[in-house]
């Protein structure tokens, strides 16, 4: 599974807890086979996982997902760190794709396609939708041989960074590594972020919290409220009414990704959930906008 590429490169593989249960270890069995350090940051202690794999150096952080991002970037000491959620499966070529993606001028950190596994259930084929369709192959890639290049963002599932300049870039971030603020500050420090065919990750783990309605209302407040921040009365009315057009516009997209992914089973099932997502995740985001974000960041497990 190790593929080609130089096995020396100097990379430690973090994985983060977000699906839990046996996701975890099927995560772990995948990163055992690069042979490279490894690190989990799980939200409580699994002595029986500590028991399976000894090699592995675990860490319990009963915070969300921002905060053990971080505390995994501190704990790796390699030039190269992955962040992984527990939901993803690496492809082969990994370490090909890091060592090509690291080779364009300014590569501060990469990320590849997700693919989306048709193991899955239609509902939680329809958050990988809403979440990476953007990010499939036949989105990014569509022609054959095309190599790595420079991306306005990467998926937050799978991120590949050059350590020096994410540690100083991380010091300003209290909530921790939110990978949409993270990444534009690496860009407006001249940084470049790519994406690369040969860093291909599987979406394959259920997501049972992310895919709750709930859960996507409080994502969706998160987000607006964040971004509504230092706005002013009138520039917060403003985006929430563009948020009242949301649900027909985000559904429209991930169903148009949705079909270009051929491991979508059941595609009108998908699609139905596509749609009750975004009109949770909007009226999220219409509550942000007009009454900010919420204290704490909890709903972001």
């Amino acid at each position: 599974m190790t593929g080609s590429g130089n096995n020396d490169l100097d990379l430690t593989l973090v994985l983060i807890e977000v699906a839990g249960g046996a996701a975890i270890a099927s995560c772990l069995d995948s990163l055992m086979a690069f042979g490279k350090p490894c690190i989990a940051i799980l939200r409580e202690d699994q002595p029986e996982l500590r028991s399976a794999y000894p090699c592995v150096h675990f860490e319990a952080l009963a915070a969300p997902v921002p905060q053990r991002r971080k505390l995994g970037v501190e704990l790796a000491q390699t030039k190269y760190l992955a962040l992984i959620e527990d939901t993803g499966r690496p492809g082969a070529a990994l370490i090909r794709g890091i060592e090509r993606a690291f080779e364009l001028s300014g590569c501060a950190a990469a990320s590849g396609p997700v693919a989306i596994s048709a193991a899955l259930n239609p509902r939680h084929q329809a958050l990988a939708c809403t979440e990476y369709g953007r990010y499939h192959a036949s989105q990014l890639f569509p022609l054959p041989g095309q190599g790595p290049l420079v991306a306005a963002r990467l998926p937050g599932n799978f991120l590949v960074y050059l350590r020096e300049p994410l540690l100083k870039a991380l010091a300003d971030f209290e909530q921790g590594l939110v990978e949409g603020a993270l990444n534009a500050r690496l860009g407006s420090q001249g940084f470049a972020l790519v994406m690369c065919p040969d860093m291909t990750l599987e979406y394959v783990g259920g997501d049972d919290w992310g895919a709750r309605l709930t859960t996507r209302f409080q994502h969706g407040r998160l987000y607006a409220g964040a971004v509504a921040e230092h706005k002013g009365l009138v520039g917060r009315l403003l985006q929430g009414m563009k948020s009242v057009l949301l649900p027909a516009v985000l559904s429209l997209r991930a169903i148009k990704n949705m079909r270009s992914i051929p491991t979508i089973r059941k595609p009108l099932q998908v699609a139905a959930w596509i749609c009750l997502f975004e009109l949770y995740w909007s009226a999220g985001e219409l509550q942000g906008s007009l009454l900010g974000k919420p204290r704490d960041m909890e709903a972001w497990r």
